[in-house]
């Protein structure tokens, strides 16, 4: 997909900040430890809906740190597609400065997860 087509179907808006936003952070951050066990290290709500009184996208950004020696994607990424998230392979990339590695995937476009490898 190009990037002008993901911009006209992912168009953004502001809204004002809503207090309802860290109740579904905190919805989701349980769901993310049941199907990730023991693999997520941490879960945490970043992004501008984190930011208390300031206009924001109405995507709630996770980021989902893997400790290193977990060399599981393939076994993160299918469990996630199984409970009901979107892997957006085209946005996986190599982050060579920080030896890592992103996936993003998304459930009802409304939840934008990160999930960030880190190896050794």
């Amino acid at each position: 997909m190009e990037d002008l087509d993901l911009g006209k179907l992912y168009a953004i808006h502001l809204e004002p900040y809503n207090p309802a936003w860290v109740g579904l952070f905190e919805k989701e951050k349980q769901a993310l430890a049941q199907i990730l066990e023991d693999l997520a290290q941490r879960i945490e709500h970043i992004g501008s809906t984190a930011i208390v009184k300031i206009m924001s996208k109405p995507t709630i950004d996770i980021l989902v740190e893997i400790p290193p020696g977990h060399d599981a994607s393939e076994t993160i990424t299918k469990k996630m597609v199984r409970n009901g998230y979107i892997h957006m392979e085209e946005q996986k990339k190599q982050c060579e400065m920080r030896a890592s590695m992103h996936y993003l995937l998304v459930k009802r476009f409304v939840l934008a997860i990160s999930v960030l490898y880190y190896y050794e």
